[in-house]
């Protein structure tokens, strides 16, 4: 647009003169004027090449790929797609003419395709173009003035919205818009310079005047009632619904927000409509299966799962299509796998699935990590662990990745390892709450003087984040007792029990610790509530034992205490019977 006003709109000079003026001169060297320009116009070009090549580089130098549900006349054939494309031309032209019905999403088959030349909405077509032929053929007739108000116009008008047009390339939507944004300037170009054309005139001027006056109330009027629609997602989708019942994606998005809104029956209603309008759309049946799982519906939602497996072609075409796998495609495996990995015999059924996912597309990290999870659950450490090695393969600044594999270590004795993949976790993610956790109870238990005091650092790093939790206040008390300072290590049980009243790690290492401080009194009081929420808590009940003997000297309680809560082992009765001398 800018290259178009330098070079038609004259500065301080004669346009026509200047030109002629550089073809007759004998003189090599042009005006300064035209230098002038040839700069503006040397730098507008470079920005817009310069321009054009980074977004090329950001796009990886490849056009993106859209599914028939983005844009259904871009995979039609002739005629259908070319009339199509010619009517979404009259569209976007009655949204900038009049703007009733607006929608956040045209996509999917909210407009119906054209599919031959008798269809009536041909003529729509047909008067775009006789428009914009007469527009041309008034600025070609206009005088200089004229010319260059309409050329700007109808420039701003074409211009921006071409590479929206799909003449170029095919887009991702059928009509959106916001690409009416700068056409709408030239839109408005035109109709101020036809009012100004019937306010010059004398009979008109009244009707004129009257005529901005509505247009501008009805305009702010349409402005409130947008705002309105546009305040959260909710107003926005049933605005858009109560306009367009023929997109699926716009009963999807709905269904999403009630889901959010816990208003999960309503959401289930919405994706069945969105399937109804689109059956082969897999997104519809991943939504309704989800929500199907979170009402406890299993069976059903397996049914919908399977279901939506029929929509995908075979495993040949789709091994040489890779490129046309959509995220919905592998997304269908791990929702089914998720859900029949819920019932323990059918482990290994979902370790299939996770396998054909990942047959489908190798960089597929989501189910490299389900399936690790699977592993786990198997038994199968080593497996497990080659698939996390994998996972890192395509992506190596995943810090879930690098603790996962330390937890996968640590669980096989690998202490030494599993703190270089925490370690490597947190170089990711400074404040990883999980690794700087599991780091801190392995640094715990080393035999390294120095990690001792690392740990401590770690576990105070995620209560300065604001992360108080139980599970972070035992271990602060371990640590504390493992450093002889028992005070404090007293005062994180105890906040520990603040955060878990219950908590049984808490309540024994309270006990404990208070035991071995010649605090039995208080040590009986949380023995006596751990015993009573876990009454097979066998730790709880040896140091209860040992304190009726060696503090209250009640044998007998003590021999009580451990035959009332059926565990008779041998070597538990014979620590009594050793004690009264038998």
């Amino acid at each position: 647009m800018c290259f178009i006003y330098e070079l038609f709109v004259p500065k301080r000079s004669n346009r026509v003169h200047s030109i002629r003026h550089l073809i007759l001169s004998r003189s090599s060297m042009p005006s300064p004027w035209w230098r002038d320009k040839l700069l503006r116009l040397t730098i507008l070009v470079s920005v817009a090449v310069l321009s054009l090549h980074l977004r090329w580089k950001m796009i990886g130098g490849k056009l993106p790929v859209f599914n028939r549900f983005d844009n259904p006349a871009s995979v039609s054939k002739f005629p259908t797609r070319h009339l199509t494309y010619n009517y979404l031309l009259a569209v976007n032209a009655w949204l900038l003419l009049f703007p009733q019905y607006l929608c956040c999403d045209w996509t999917m088959s909210t407009i119906p395709l054209v599919n031959n030349f008798w269809d009536i909405r041909n003529f729509a077509t047909i008067a775009v173009y006789i428009s914009l032929f007469y527009i041309l053929k008034t600025i070609l007739r206009s005088n200089n003035e004229m010319k260059i108000t309409l050329l700007m116009a109808i420039s701003l008008v074409v211009i921006p919205f071409i590479p929206a047009s799909n003449l170029l390339f095919p887009v991702g939507f059928v009509v959106a818009e916001r690409v009416l944004y700068i056409p709408s300037l030239g839109f408005c170009m035109l109709v101020a310079r036809g009012w100004s054309l019937l306010f010059e005139r004398r009979y008109s001027r009244n009707w004129a005047i009257l005529g901005i006056i509505f247009v501008i109330i009805i305009g702010a009027c349409k402005i409130v009632r947008r705002n309105a629609d546009w305040q959260d997602e909710y107003t926005l989708y049933r605005s858009s619904l109560s306009v367009n019942q023929r997109n699926g994606k716009l009963f999807n998005n709905m269904g999403r927000v009630l889901e959010f809104l816990n208003r999960q029956e309503e959401a289930l209603k919405h994706y069945e409509n969105s399937r109804r309008i689109e059956p082969n759309d897999i997104r519809s049946y991943l939504n309704i299966g989800r929500v199907l799982t979170y009402l406890h519906r299993y069976k059903e939602a397996e049914e919908i799962y399977r279901k939506a497996q029929t929509l995908l072609p075979g495993p040949e075409i789709q091994l040489q299509q890779e490129i046309h796998v959509t995220p919905s495609h592998l997304q269908l495996f791990l929702s089914l796998a998720s859900l029949i990995s819920q019932n323990q015999s059918r482990l290994e059924e979902a370790d299939a699935l996770y396998r054909e996912a990942l047959i489908l597309r190798a960089d597929f990290t989501k189910a490299y990590l389900s399936r690790a999870d699977v592993l786990l659950r198997l038994n199968k450490s080593k497996e497990a662990e080659a698939m996390y090695y994998r996972a890192l393969e395509y992506d190596d600044s995943n810090p879930d990745l690098y603790f996962n594999l330390g937890v996968v270590l640590m669980d096989q004795g690998r202490n030494t390892e599993a703190i270089e993949f925490f370690n490597k976790a947190l170089d990711l993610e400074p404040d990883h709450e999980k690794s700087l956790e599991f780091s801190a109870v392995l640094m715990h238990s080393s035999d390294i003087p120095n990690h001792k005091n690392l740990a401590k650092m770690r576990l105070e790093k995620i209560l300065d984040g604001g992360k108080e939790t139980e599970r972070i206040y035992i271990n602060l008390g371990l640590l504390s007792v493992n450093n002889q300072n028992f005070l404090s290590a007293e005062k994180w049980f105890r906040k520990a029990l603040q955060k878990h009243s219950t908590s049984r790690e808490a309540l024994f290492n309270l006990a404990l610790l208070l035991s071995e401080q010649h605090k039995q009194a208080e040590a009986i009081f949380y023995l006596n509530t751990l015993l009573q929420h876990y009454p097979g808590h066998i730790s709880g009940l040896l140091l209860f034992a040992d304190i009726h003997v060696n503090y209250l000297k009640n044998l007998e309680s003590a021999e009580k205490i451990v035959s009332s809560r059926t565990w008779k082992k041998n070597h538990n009765n014979c620590r009594n019977c050793v004690i009264k001398g038998y």
